[in-house]
């Protein structure tokens, strides 16, 4: 099959307009283009424009050795072993405190750099005589397709975009309906709470007299048009070696008419009819950053003073990534509809389709050479919640998971960048913490370092060893879904070796013994300690344990595609670790049934189910394609009951505790691969209906903290509903609720190198066409709903009585599905 080019790449037309007021930089209007954020907030008389930058983390807490608990580890292992776990976690606390740790050790925040600060008194009246607009509330205005943000309010049209093209924020500030501007325009300090002990520079001066560069029509700036230049420098006076020193802004300020003078560091200006400005921050490191940096951008002196030609030229850039995919649920809207009230229209297919659409926007928005924090690269506050860094228990996984299923691959790649910036310190923390060789992700970590810092007696996060193996997955699944064997061997088998290494010599036999790798027949091998983040068994009330299932799954993962792996690049991988991977994959623990018919969360007898947490990370085996294991009926079910008593625990009883985002993202995922049809559909809607704002910025709980989770894990579950896949296989609407009726979507990936170019499903028939590499051999997996006709492919005999299957070497497909009975909405089947 031919990977043809994907039929929704055309310009977007997608977006939303709202009214509500945003006097804070978390409710503003965001833009980025992910090495620079901007929310743009304010009134209709004060504009304001915060931005920061992806490498813009505070220097608060140097980087310390993780505890040298590899000399204890056999201590360690027989407290647990002999059932008191919490004495474990306290000893290495103890031992932390030893070697100088006095408290919780966090990573540094993502902090804001500046904030662009201009105010517009009202006017009784405009230049003409006329009574100037009243204030009538503000209409804003977000393109996805371009980025570009904006909002008129009284008489005033604000916008701002960040090129991806120039890496430069552009706020343009008019008059409109014959109105001018008089106010004055400074770069200041972000208004967050606790500013940090700094020292602040700032300066405005004429810029030097050079001709305009002429805009998209050949123009050059209006008449009466002068430029000035406004700096701002902030430097932490608390820095140390490898930190940040601090960050500089650089704004060139073009009015239009009317006059201006400077004052002090504030340009003021009188009867303007419009200003643009051109801002781009700078981050200055003590010493050479650890992660990767941008190379240098033209001067803001050398670009177009046209905000029309720098829009154009980055549209360009941000539409090819947002435009790999459309989706259309329901019919179209008769009428336009303000954000606001499609945020009232809970579980409506216009709502979901808008989420879809903007926890993309805002992914794309978010991800530079860095990938998204967890507040994307949007900050306003100097002491964010959990530090706006990247934790890896499952925050950072749900912002990614989009990204390959919906033809954004190359946005998985700063992710990598990131990991293998730290990879000395991930080989330090392994020897440091388990006498090992191999790498071991710490659970949250910044671009400072990737030490293994941040733990506590109760969040003992060094017992948790998962971090390697779940994003050696992700590094797997790129191979599979852009088919880059460059990446295969020189990336991501490196990554993955180094990650089972570590695992091989974790792995505790119930002897005591550790795996050589030759024992394919020997007794099961144990995860002592363990960890499943960050809950506990009901009965032991500590979070130190045997067994986690989470462990067990993503060691599992990686072990089934080093050994895959090897098979495509058998030049790269020595027979004897493809046989030691064997060995070590046949001694895994079996997945376990719990008491009360859930899948057990901890493997180990003896620990006690607990379903109030919002976390589900026993679910990791459902979370990509399905585990093997997961052939058994009885293991299915007892999924589905786990999902089913989570969701309960969060409509019931959870309060406050539930609201927490991510963890429905790992139910949506594990319902759309069980086709659990209705149980997704329901976690679609409390993910639409209780985690954005009318920015449509996703939030970590109902309607709190800014944060970029269900941006990624939205689009994730919506599309895994509509395909799914593995290698030679693709399943469409394999999770189809019966409140989608109607849809059409464009453009979604799937492993092996396929592209659905376009799937429709209307009562009493399904269209498709598949495209994907030449040769490659696929079987195609529909509904069972009637008569099926087939271009490009043939219909093969199943005795699968939910599912007809079709298989094709073909360049494309087509395939046309009629309807003989009711669609079926949900199909709970294994593809065989």
């Amino acid at each position: 099959m031919r990977q043809q080019p994907s039929a929704s790449a055309r310009p977007s037309r997608s977006g939303f307009s709202g009214v509500t007021r945003a006097d804070h930089w978390e409710r503003g209007l965001i833009s980025g283009n992910g090495v620079q954020g901007a929310a743009m907030f304010g009134s209709a008389h004060e504009h304001r424009l915060t931005v920061t930058h992806e490498r813009l983390f505070r220097p608060v807490h140097p980087p310390r050795d993780p505890p040298d608990t590899a000399a204890v580890l056999p201590e360690l292992r027989a407290l647990i072993l002999d059932g008191r776990p919490q004495q474990a976690a306290e000893r290495v606390e103890r031992i932390a405190r030893e070697e100088g740790y006095r408290a919780l050790h966090f990573t540094d925040p993502l902090v804001p750099g500046v904030t662009l600060s201009i105010d517009t008194p009202p006017a009784d009246t405009r230049a003409d005589g006329v009574r100037a607009a009243a204030d009538d509330g503000p209409r804003h205005d977000v393109d996805f397709g371009s980025g570009l943000t904006s909002t008129r309010w009284a008489g005033r049209d604000r916008s701002a975009f960040v090129s991806r093209d120039a890496d430069v924020v552009v706020f343009r500030l008019r008059a409109v309906d014959g109105a001018r501007l008089t106010g004055a325009v400074a770069l200041t300090v972000p208004a967050g709470d606790g500013v940090p002990p700094s020292r602040v520079r700032r300066s405005a001066r004429p810029a030097p007299e050079r001709p305009m560069a002429a805009g998209a029509g050949g123009e050059q700036t209006a008449p009466g048009g002068a430029a000035v230049e406004l700096t701002y420098a902030m430097t932490f006076l608390d820095s140390f070696p490898g930190g940040v020193r601090g960050v500089r802004a650089e704004a060139r300020v073009i009015r239009t008419g009317g006059t201006a003078e400077i004052d002090g560091e504030t340009l003021r200006f009188v009867d303007a009819t419009e200003l643009l400005v051109l801002l781009r921050l700078t981050v200055d490191h003590e010493g050479e950053p650890a992660v990767p940096v941008a190379p240098a951008a033209p001067p803001l002196a050398d670009l177009p003073a046209d905000a029309e030609a720098l829009l154009a030229a980055h549209a360009r850039r941000h539409a090819a990534l947002f435009d790999t995919v459309r989706l259309e649920l329901g019919d179209p809207l008769t009428a336009p509809r303000t954000v606001e009230e499609l945020l009232a229209e809970r579980g409506s297919t216009a709502l979901i389709q808008l989420a879809f659409d903007a926890g993309r926007h805002n992914i794309i928005s978010s991800t530079g050479l860095l990938p998204p924090t967890l507040q994307g690269v949007w900050q306003g506050d100097w002491e964010p919640a959990w530090s706006s860094d990247w934790t890896l228990d499952g925050n950072v996984q749900s912002a990614l998971a989009c990204l390959l299923v919906t033809g954004n691959a190359e946005l998985l790649l700063p992710f990598f960048d990131l990991l293998e910036a730290h990879l000395a310190d991930f080989r330090h923390n392994a020897r440091r913490l388990y006498g090992a060789a191999g790498i071991l992700l710490p659970p949250r970590t910044s671009p400072t370092h990737g030490l293994h810092n941040h733990f506590s007696a109760e969040f003992c996060l060094t017992f948790w060893t998962a971090g390697a193996a779940w994003a050696a997955r992700y590094y797997h699944d790129y191979w599979l879904y852009t088919g880059d064997r460059e990446f295969l061997i020189t990336r991501a088998l490196p990554f993955m070796t180094e990650a089972a290494d570590f695992y091989a010599e974790l792995l505790h036999g119930a002897s005591g013994d550790r795996p050589d790798g030759e024992q394919a027949g020997a007794a099961p091998l144990s995860f002592v300690p363990s960890y499943s983040p960050e809950n506990h068994p009901a009965n032991t009330g500590s979070q130190a344990c045997v067994d986690a299932t989470m462990d067990v799954a993503a060691v599992a993962c990686l072990l089934r595609n080093l050994i895959s792996a090897a098979e495509h690049a058998p030049a790269a991988v020595p027979p004897d670790r493809v046989r030691r991977w064997s060995a070590l994959l046949a001694r895994l623990p079996a997945y376990r049934i719990a008491d009360d018919g859930s899948l057990a969360e901890w493997i180990a007898p003896g620990q006690d189910e607990n379903h109030a947490h919002r976390h589900a990370s026993q679910l990791y085996p459902l979370w990509f394609e399905s585990d093997p294991a997961f052939v058994d009926p009885a293991l299915r079910t007892a999924a589905r009951v786990t999902i089913e008593r989570r969701l309960a625990w969060r409509t019931g009883e959870a309060g406050d505790a539930g609201d927490m985002a991510f963890g429905l993202v790992q139910l949506g995922l594990a319902a759309a691969q069980l086709g659990l049809a209705e149980h997704a559909h329901d976690i679609v809607t409390r993910l639409t209906g209780d985690y954005w704002w009318p920015n449509l910025a996703s939030t970590h709980d109902v309607d709190r903290l800014f944060n970029v989770d269900v941006s990624g894990g939205l689009p994730a579950v919506v599309a895994a509903m509509l395909v799914r896949s593995s290698p030679g296989l693709l399943s469409l609407l394999p999770a189809l609720p019966a409140a989608w009726p109607t849809g059409t979507v464009r453009g979604l990936r799937g492993r092996g190198g396929t592209t659905v170019e376009r799937l429709h499903w209307a009562p009493g028939r399904v269209e498709a066409r598949v495209s994907g590499p030449p040769e490659a051999s696929l079987r195609l997996v529909l509904p069972r709903i009637g008569r099926l006709s087939v271009a490009g492919g043939r219909i093969e005999p199943t005795d699968d009585p939910c599912a007809h299957l079709v298989t094709t070497t073909a360049e494309t497909m087509s395939i046309t599905l009629t309807e003989a009975g009711p669609l079926s909405h949900s199909t709970e089947h294994e593809a065989r």
